[in-house]
């Protein structure tokens, strides 16, 4: 993931942006995005932070998914898989009934 491969040329358009930034929406353990996000800033990004950055009380983590997708929906660019945990864990489930 190199700095340059982050530049976004809009079709058509001989404008050129920069993306700086990155919010990764994940619930993985803190130990692999603590990797992830070093890894990230050593290869250029001025900002990497996570969810797991965050201390939420008990209401707000309530709505923390609802605050992820909202964040996701303004974000330029957005990158992932489209599962959470619910739904995998239930087609790991269906394997065994």
């Amino acid at each position: 993931m190199s700095q340059t491969n982050t530049t976004v040329h809009k079709q058509g358009s001989p404008t050129v942006h920069q993306l700086r930034r990155v919010f990764i929406l994940s619930n993985a353990r803190r130990l692999w995005l603590a990797d992830l996000k070093d890894k990230l800033a050593k290869d250029g990004w001025d900002n990497v932070i996570s969810r797991r950055d965050l201390t939420l009380d008990k209401q707000q983590r309530g709505v923390s998914v609802a605050v992820d997708m909202s964040i996701a929906e303004k974000a330029e660019v957005f990158v992932g898989n489209g599962v959470s945990g619910l739904p995998k864990f239930l087609v790991y489930c269906s394997y065994f009934i």
